[in-house]
């Protein structure tokens, strides 16, 4: 699998930066530049991996407390 994910994020930077494909198709290059953007994002150190899953956790058990809120009364 990062075989295949390492292609796709291959293939995204090239369509990211070729000329003639933001003539052909732009909406396609606006989303790989997009798919960039949400990359650069994405933490690169393990403990930072580690912290944002811990945030995820709060947030996650955050939003169903308030969701699941008015069936508790």
């Amino acid at each position: 699998m990062p075989g295949i994910l390492g292609a796709f994020l291959e293939v995204v930077d090239k369509v990211a930066g070729d000329e003639a494909m933001k003539k052909r198709d732009p909406d396609l290059v606006k989303w790989c530049i997009m798919v960039q953007g949400v990359r650069s994002m994405a933490p690169r150190s393990f403990p930072a991996q580690v912290g944002y899953f811990f945030i995820f956790l709060y947030f996650t058990g955050f939003l169903t407390s308030v969701l699941l809120s008015p069936f508790r009364h």
